[in-house]
């Protein structure tokens, strides 16, 4: 199925988010809460595959490409460090008075504008459906469930995972469809984080699930 071939594009923007960038504090502070979130928040959900995120966040960083998906991610990881960040950490000192609360608040509410923004400027929808976005989608779980926002957003989350897994092909063995092993692996890593996130949110509501056991 031609699904399956899906490539995993590196977009290269003709220009940067001046707006939403100033709105991050100092970039050696989102490295640090970037690197807080790698080494203590990912132990159960390991969402955000390091190394292709941190290879992208370098262009991103160096002006190489204005990637949207690689900057929303920098914020979602942000939000997630925030909340797992002790109170007395020293980095608190250099956000301000801010509470985690409110600091983590905002950066959800700016990664969801770039998200938008990526989705609004795409030539289709089906262009932005890569590994990327899916990890993205599924930091963005991790967020809500700890956050306890809006349980109905978590649900329509779930669905839309659902919706672009399938649209990848991810449920089907990457082995047999001649992915690299790291590419192989990334997608199996992405599909069961979307069926256990799935299944536990169908289990909540007690409503049907998205896809068949089989």
């Amino acid at each position: 199925s031609h699904s399956a071939h899906i490539e995993e594009p590196v977009e290269v923007y003709s220009d940067y988010d001046d707006d939403f960038f100033n709105a991050l504090p100092s970039l050696d502070v989102v490295d640090a809460l970037i690197r807080y979130y790698f080494d203590y928040c990912n132990w159960v959900y390991r969402h955000v595959s390091e190394k292709p995120f941190l290879d992208g966040w370098q262009r991103y960083k160096s002006g190489q490409s204005g990637d949207r998906i690689v900057l929303a991610t920098a914020c979602i990881l942000m939000c997630i460090a925030l909340r797992y960040l002790p109170v007395n950490h020293p980095l608190f000192e250099r956000l301000g008075s801010v509470p985690a609360e409110e600091l983590s608040n905002r950066y959800h509410i700016l990664m969801r504008n770039v998200l938008k923004r990526h989705r609004e400027r795409a030539e289709s929808l089906t262009r932005t459906y890569t590994l990327a976005l899916v990890e993205l989608l599924l930091a963005q779980s991790h967020y809500l469930a700890y956050s306890k926002e809006d349980p109905e957003e978590v649900w329509k989350l779930a669905g839309e995972l659902v919706s672009i897994g399938t649209a990848m092909g991810l449920h089907r063995d990457p082995g047999k469809h001649k992915f690299e092993r790291t590419v192989a692996e990334r997608r199996r890593w992405a599909w069961w984080h979307i069926i256990t996130f799935e299944r536990w949110q169908a289990f909540m509501f007690g409503r049907p699930l998205h896809v068949a056991s089989h």
